[in-house]
């Protein structure tokens, strides 16, 4: 997988430059795959993301709806997190 790698039942989501429509439908592929094998929990590692789109956006939302726990934020910069609050989604990670 390009963008997900997994540890136990945690999908981590890792994307270099920008979250947005050019790997959305990719990491929503990539996701469904590792939902089916179990994962319930999801860590967006935003250490090299430079920003997100609305797709990013869209598809973060998108994921977050299918995990049971809440999702966890490493390393936003704070572009990504302008971005978040912005959206009103900022509340639903837990920064790690």
């Amino acid at each position: 997988m390009k963008y997900i790698t997994t540890n136990d039942a945690t999908a981590i989501i890792k994307v270099k430059g920008i979250f947005g429509i050019g790997i959305a439908r990719t990491i929503e592929n990539e996701f469904s795959i590792v939902k089916e094998k179990g994962c319930s929990k999801i860590i967006y590692d935003f250490s090299n993301t430079e920003s997100l789109d609305s797709v990013g956006l869209a598809t973060i939302m998108t994921i977050n709806k299918q995990i049971k726990e809440r999702p966890k934020l490493k390393n936003p910069n704070n572009e990504v997190i302008r971005l978040l609050t912005i959206s009103d989604m900022i509340d639903e990670f837990e920064l790690v």
